[in-house]
């Protein structure tokens, strides 16, 4: 994180200025603009457009033709606000990712950020499938997918558990399955797959998140981080979004 971004936090420890300074890497996950600066003042209510942003050319925060663009304002933003709380130290790390779901055909096509759980904080607990720092959709109803898509709502739920214990436990990611009535490719390119949302003041980190897909001849292939693969008809896809990371130590 450090050799990617720079931090200066006031005396306060409520001001945040960020620049990118790496040059951006050859995967797309970068943005256009730099996250400039953002404000962590809590019980202040301020607009969400306030502060100004600083343009570091050439990074993954503010990248230049002929470089590709993607999951700058999802994964991007989610990765900078991390590495943000975790040098103030005051929460454990949120989900870190949105959990990217796509599927489609020459037919069709369905997006949709799956929700993981919040981190844990010095006077609260994290909260388990929720929506985190920077989202644009709730949860989708259940049964709208069946009745706009090919496809069936298999199993929806919370991972009970999975989140970190730790003084203030981190809240649980979800799991979410999907069959597939007709042949659709399902593209997943969340993040933290390999490495959990971190705790904070002692607390454990949470979970990784996991997709694979049960396919209708009883194999399963399990996706690999950012992956492209094709599910046949009577296949699940299953996507288990990150747990999150608990706050101080485990009581005695």
């Amino acid at each position: 994180m450090t050799r990617d971004w720079k931090f200066w936090i006031d005396r306060n420890r409520t001001f945040i200025d960020v620049v990118g300074r790496r040059a951006a890497r050859r995967n797309p996950r970068r943005a256009q603009v730099a996250l400039g600066r953002c404000r962590t003042v809590p019980g202040r209510e301020r607009r969400r457009d306030q502060g100004s942003a600083r343009r570091p050319v050439g990074t993954i925060l503010s990248s230049e033709y002929p470089a590709a663009v993607a999951a700058g304002n999802v994964d991007t933003s989610q990765a900078v606000t991390g590495a943000v709380y975790a040098a103030l130290g005051v929460v454990a790390e949120h989900c870190g990712t949105m959990n990217n779901v796509m599927f489609g055909d020459d037919h069709h096509q369905y997006y949709e950020m799956v929700a993981g759980g919040s981190g844990a904080g010095g006077g609260f607990d994290g909260t388990s499938v929720v929506q985190t720092q920077m989202t644009d959709s709730g949860l989708t109803d259940p049964k709208v997918p069946g009745w706009r898509y090919p496809v069936r709502l298999e199993t929806l739920g919370i991972r009970h558990g999975s989140g970190d214990a730790g003084h203030r436990p981190g809240g649980d990611g979800g799991r979410r399955g999907i069959r597939f009535l007709q042949p659709m490719t399902v593209i997943t390119p969340p993040g933290h797959e390999r490495v959990a949302p971190y705790g904070t003041a002692g607390g454990g980190p949470g979970g990784v998140g996991r997709q694979w897909v049960e396919h209708a001849d009883g194999s399963v292939t399990t996706t690999r981080g950012c992956d492209c693969l094709p599910v046949d008809a009577g296949g699940i896809f299953v996507i288990e979004t990150p747990d999150d990371g608990g706050y101080g130590p485990d009581p005695p």
